[in-house]
């Protein structure tokens, strides 16, 4: 049982909280998530951010061993050195993400306090990563080339909207969402 007002956990019977000192006008944990639909948060838990794990390991090995690139993978890197460096870099941080998704999951899943602040950070660091590794590549292949590759400035506009359009609308979405959760969350 925990404390409605202050979410400390209550000994069994108590009469007032040992935290706040109000009478305890307590709630179970799992009735007071009956209480909303839950439906969104099942599926942040339970799928979406294992698919993000999922997905950051395969984008990871994707971008570390140049399979992005396809064919021209060598051809890339030996026109645009610090391309590799880049590819390097955003691969090992996409690992990080994977690793993030799994600690975020395991903070929303056991109801800790902080877990919604964590999975809306963990939302914007993913977008923002994605457009900081597009940028850094556009600049790179612009640059460093020499004008020997081109990456189109189209695909670069296109991930600035995703990311646009994800801190515009899912960040305040779940920002909403956890609010009127937030006393679920006390552990």
């Amino acid at each position: 049982m925990f404390c409605r007002f202050c979410g400390k956990e209550l000994p069994e019977g108590a009469r007032f909280c040992n935290n706040c000192g109000r009478i305890a006008d307590v709630m179970p944990l799992q009735q007071a998530a009956r209480r909303r639909p839950m439906a969104w948060f099942k599926f942040i838990i339970y799928f979406q951010l294992f698919a993000n794990a999922a997905c950051n390991l395969i984008i990871a090995f994707m971008w570390i061993t140049g399979l992005h690139y396809g064919e021209s993978a060598e051809l890339y890197y030996e026109t645009c050195p610090p391309l590799k460096v880049i590819d390097v870099i955003y691969g090992l941080s996409c690992i990080a993400c994977a690793a993030g998704a799994i600690v975020v999951r395991q903070k929303l899943a056991h109801y800790k306090k902080n877990a919604p602040t964590w999975y809306i950070g963990f939302i914007a660091v993913t977008l923002i990563l994605g457009l900081i590794s597009s940028v850094a590549v556009y600049l790179a292949v612009t640059f460093a080339s020499e004008g020997y590759l081109e990456i189109k400035l189209a695909e670069l506009m296109r991930y600035a909207v995703i990311v646009i359009a994800g801190v515009c609308f899912h960040i305040p979405l779940n920002y909403v969402y956890f609010i009127k959760r937030k006393d679920l969350f006390v552990n």
